[in-house]
């Protein structure tokens, strides 16, 4: 995780240093990169970056990176930079460094604006061309790493991080009342608002062109999910072509110059990854870690530790109890840029916390529920059509019986989701699993 800002001047009657602010920017960006402080700028433009060093720890791949007329400012990891180099090289290019970074400002050079196409990888960056005067920043096509920005008649500003830009003070920031709306709805703000009014996000799989003689930009979209409904394919050519796609991008992700670790929660995301890994690396023990909880709801250690025991992992456990989650609450709001209703921040803040110092690199099995139809509303949908036929007084009264006694407060205990089922009594559809997950559409 590394930490990139930006400032460009578009008028020249500004009331502000912009290289006092470029500097602050970076600082307030420490936390998300320890190894170096860099800094570039040249008439009305300047960039920052904050490196935790992945990939060629050597000081060669510090950032801002300058080749020929293009400076780059990069967060994020591009998995395919070995493949991607090799194409370069094919077409004349040299390298002075083995890292991912060179790749990316050099594949700028060969495909231009269309780099984004050829990218595997999680990623948020921004290049400035000096030639055309033109500031191109771009984001992956799951916003896995974040890009805030902002602009007016006298600059345009951006950043990894929403507060990065509130603190330069170049604005009178306001909250955004329909960002407000949206969090108490579902739970998060939706792309491109943001928490102030104002400062946008770039959406995921768009990249953005600001020209800097005519102070105006434009976003393009270059990545679009595809679904296709209907195949005549068997099951068969599907896990065929999933093997192929997992084996292949666990290897990718796996690049790596420092030392690495595999969240172990017990569960089929992480246990998968592990098992890919160790039929990929079976000369080399792999580091796991989990979190043992006080709270038997929530712990998983025991079966972790079954797993971490069957593939021979280098194996760590970190005790986390109600202390430790509740003395972590405002720290974690510190740092989250805007709220979200996700109670597994605390968690994953304190496995995080627990394995810094150990390892720059931990590997976790985030997503595989919603690609796999592993989420409990997956199964309720069905049923929401029969709750949708009893009338509204009857259920009411359900739920006032419901409520006697003593609560459920467990992880998600059986009468919390029952609650929570029945609240999304006659809701339009899509906004049932809204519902189920804490909001209210009443």
């Amino acid at each position: 995780m590394c930490g990139i800002n930006g400032l460009v001047i578009l008028n020249k009657s500004i009331s502000f240093n912009p290289r006092k602010i470029i500097k602050e920017m970076n600082f307030s960006l420490k936390h998300r990169g320890p190894d170096n402080d860099g800094f570039w700028s040249q008439e009305n433009v300047f960039l920052g970056h904050r490196r935790l060093s992945i990939l060629d720890l050597s000081n060669k791949s510090n950032q801002p990176m300058k080749i020929d007329n293009l400076v780059l400012t990069f967060n994020g990891e591009i998995y395919n930079y070995i493949e991607l180099r090799k194409i370069l090289e094919r077409e004349g290019f040299r390298f002075k460094t083995s890292g991912d970074t060179e790749v990316l400002i050099n594949a700028f050079k060969f495909f231009g604006k269309n780099v984004c196409k050829f990218l595997n990888g999680m990623f948020s960056f921004a290049i400035y061309d000096m030639k055309k005067k033109q500031l191109f920043l771009a984001r992956d096509p799951s916003g896995q790493k974040p890009l805030f920005f902002y602009k007016n008649h006298k600059s345009f500003i951006f950043s990894s991080e929403l507060k990065s830009i509130v603190n330069s003070k170049i604005e009178n920031f306001r909250l955004n009342q329909r960002a407000v709306y949206q969090y108490l709805a579902y739970g998060h703000t939706i792309s491109p608002d943001s928490m102030v009014a104002g400062i946008k996000k770039l959406e995921p799989g768009t990249c953005l062109n600001l020209d800097l003689d005519s102070s105006t930009y434009k976003i393009k979209r270059y990545f679009n999910y595809k679904f296709h409904k209907k195949s005549n394919k068997p099951f068969s050519y599907y896990n065929s072509k999933f093997n192929k796609t997992f084996t292949n991008s666990i290897k990718r992700h796996f690049r790596s110059d420092v030392p690495s670790a595999v969240y172990l929660s017990s569960g089929i995301d992480s246990t998968s990854i592990l098992c890919e890994l160790a039929s990929q690396s079976s000369n080399t023990q792999i580091n796991t870690i989990t979190a043992k909880f006080e709270e038997s709801d929530y712990d998983e250690s025991v079966y972790a530790k079954q797993i971490s025991n069957l593939f021979g992992t280098n194996h760590i456990e970190f005790n986390i109890g109600q202390a430790d989650i509740f003395s972590s609450i405002f720290n974690i709001l510190d740092n989250i840029d805007e709220p979200m209703s996700d109670i597994g921040l605390v968690a994953i803040h304190q496995v995080a916390k627990c394995a810094k110092g150990r390892y720059k690199v931990v590997f976790s099995g985030d997503g595989g529920d919603e690609l796999f139809f592993g989420y409990e509303p997956f199964i309720k949908y069905p049923f929401t059509s029969i709750l949708d036929k009893f009338p509204k007084f009857l259920v009411n009264k359900f739920l006032s019986l419901l409520s006697l006694g003593k609560d459920d407060f467990g992880y998600l205990g059986l009468k919390y989701k029952t609650r929570l089922f029945f609240n999304s009594h006659k809701i339009e559809h899509f906004k049932k699993n809204q519902c189920w997950g804490g909001g209210h559409f009443k």
